[in-house]
């Protein structure tokens, strides 16, 4: 006998039972008739051993069924206490940053090979963007305090998947979260930087002045329309130290594609990808 699935198995046996069952009918029947005692005897006592066998199967198969069923609510139970044991060690775990956006890898290589790559500036308006209400005139700026608004990039936090991309031997004992804490110092810096150079040179104070024209001189035709930074300027405006830690992280900044150098005149720049 074969059979597929337990409904098969059902069917077979209960076929058989209703064979037997009409069997003993026709037993009584051809006894009624007449017929040798002891011969009938002998057919009953072996189709009533057949219908003991059958019964007997399909008790074990019942049996059989419902232990496949108990099986399967305590795997059921199993999965729900694994699933809320898995999302609360995620909820206990995650880091203190997430990122907002995934961007592309791309490796050291083909950062540092990269001469010409876009510049970032400040995405140009379209037909949708532009304002056709009256332009703010000198008399509104003066009275409203009005500002005009200048571009700084912002450099995104490192994913989980970036930061895993990264080999073991650049990233050390570095963790997720000290490497996005350089990151928020590279953004500090940049912010503070920029938001210096946008000022009108004879409206700064001599000290700002200085910095303004030494920002200036870091400038060459290969940082045209590139925001970037060099290690003064991280010592000064990031609140963290420029050491081997950081530069460590600068490698890795550089590996995921976040920062290129710009080098000329004997000063290194990072500049943001």
């Amino acid at each position: 006998m074969e059979a597929c699935s337990l409904e098969e198995l059902k069917e077979h046996f209960e076929a058989k039972i209703e064979r037997l069952t009409r069997c003993m009918d026709l037993a009584a029947e051809v006894i009624g008739l007449g017929a040798p005692v002891t011969k009938c005897r002998e057919q009953l006592i072996a189709v009533n051993s057949e219908l003991c066998l059958a019964e007997s199967a399909v008790g074990q198969l019942r049996e059989h069924v419902k232990i496949q069923r108990q099986q399967v609510e305590e795997a059921k139970v199993a999965m729900e206490n694994e699933l809320v044991n898995h999302v609360k060690y995620t909820v206990t775990h995650l880091p203190d940053r997430l990122p907002s956006l995934q961007k592309p890898q791309q490796n050291s290589n083909q950062v540092e090979q990269s001469n010409h790559r876009i510049p970032l500036i400040p995405r140009q308006a379209n037909n949708h963007d532009i304002n056709h209400e009256r332009p703010p005139s000198a008399a509104d700026k003066k009275s409203t305090g009005f500002k005009k608004q200048h571009y700084v990039p912002q450099m995104e936090i490192l994913t989980i998947d970036e930061f895993n991309s990264v080999p073991k031997y650049m990233k050390g004992r570095l963790s997720y979260n000290i490497i996005n804490s350089m990151v928020d110092g590279i953004n500090l810096t940049l912010t503070t930087k920029y938001d210096l150079m946008h000022k009108v040179p004879s409206k700064l104070t001599e000290a700002k002045r200085k910095k303004y024209h030494k920002f200036k001189e870091q400038e060459n035709k290969n940082t045209k329309g590139v925001f970037f930074f060099i290690d003064d300027d991280f010592k000064n405006y990031s609140k963290l130290k420029y050491d081997n830690t950081a530069r460590s992280i600068i490698t890795i900044l550089r590996h995921v594609g976040r920062l290129r150098e710009i080098r000329g005149g004997g000063v290194t720049r990072f500049a943001v990808i």
